[in-house]
């Protein structure tokens, strides 16, 4: 009786390029995109895949770092670009260093991957061109479209023909293997924005950490929190920028109070991201629409610096 030959485990590059999977929660361009790289490949690991995760160095002593997240996966640090803070447009003219150093240490190391992994727009311009290189399949995640965040966003007008996020979203789309849509929404929007092939688009949820996020006994949560025990409030949680729409958020718990008086003073809104004691001028519009609403009293904000009472 002949057995199976043992295959040696799958091994995924993994790409986040703007913003690392261990970078601080909580700025301006970190937070639930993070989360989900990090968790993803730990999943990935425990199910036995190898992933290595690269992202850019933002800082010198970050350059080609290799940093193990555990006993199957890597995180790798490589240049692409001035290794400080960038915005994404910045980054877009050094991602083919990104890509070339990438291709240096996969040579370097002997490594062969499986299948490429990108999240976001930017990792993917990098994706496609590893997919020409390798000749591997490339599964996408976009998190944020630029098409939709342009209609969204108040004031922003629709992206030019030369926009050069729009034009790599939509060569990304047309080129890769298969795209994770975290919602039907998102699918939909891929389908109307770009004409995406629905034959490559799949759904995937995000999950949740059940050992860190469960039922628990209200009243005693409100009480560490010094809430009254009959508050009524909404929660958001998030970063701090005019696309999240805490200030509607916040327009709408004023006009509920002049509805429903009844309601009184036991009606709040708490935001938690960002860092009330900084001067961030998104932080500062919110606090200003609070003052001039005169729900001071009715909206707290809670950082990631600022300590529970």
């Amino acid at each position: 009786m002949s057995t199976a030959p043992h295959l040696p485990p799958l091994r995924l590059a993994m790409l986040s390029l703007h913003t690392s999977p261990y970078a601080a929660l909580g700025g301006q361009k970190t937070g639930g995109m993070n989360v989900y790289v990090r968790e993803v490949t730990r999943e990935m690991a425990r199910r036995g895949l190898l992933v290595d995760v690269f992202t850019r160095a933002t800082a010198p002593d970050e350059l080609h770092q290799v940093r193990p997240m555990d006993a199957h996966t890597r995180l790798i640090h490589l240049p692409c670009g001035p290794a400080e803070t960038l915005s994404p447009e910045a980054m877009f003219v050094h991602t083919g260093q990104f890509r070339d150093a990438l291709l240096n240490f996969a040579a370097q190391q002997g490594t062969t991957y499986h299948t490429v992994y990108s999240h976001y727009w930017l990792s993917g311009w990098v994706a496609i061109q590893l997919r020409r290189r390798w000749g591997i399949p490339v599964v996408q995640m976009f998190h944020t479209l630029g098409r939709m965040k342009n209609r969204i966003v108040p004031g922003m007008p629709e992206a030019p023909p030369g926009d050069t996020r729009i034009q790599g979203e939509t060569e990304i789309i047309h080129q890769v293997d298969r795209i994770i849509a975290a919602t039907p929404a998102e699918r939909e929007q891929l389908l109307m924005l770009y004409r995406a092939d629905r034959r490559r688009i799949d759904i995937v949820p995000p999950g949740v950490d059940l050992t860190r996020f469960h039922p628990g006994d209200p009243l005693e949560a409100r009480q560490r929190l010094h809430l009254p025990a009959d508050a009524k409030f909404f929660l958001f949680v998030g970063r701090i920028e005019p696309l999240k729409a805490v200030d509607i958020l916040i327009e709408a718990l004023g006009e509920l109070r002049q509805a429903r008086p009844d309601l009184g003073q036991n009606l709040a809104v708490h935001v938690i991201g960002g860092d009330p004691q900084n001067a961030d001028p998104e932080m500062q519009r919110l606090q200003a629409l609070c003052a001039a609403l005169g729900l001071e009293k009715q909206v707290q904000f809670w950082g990631r610096k600022r300590k529970s009472p």
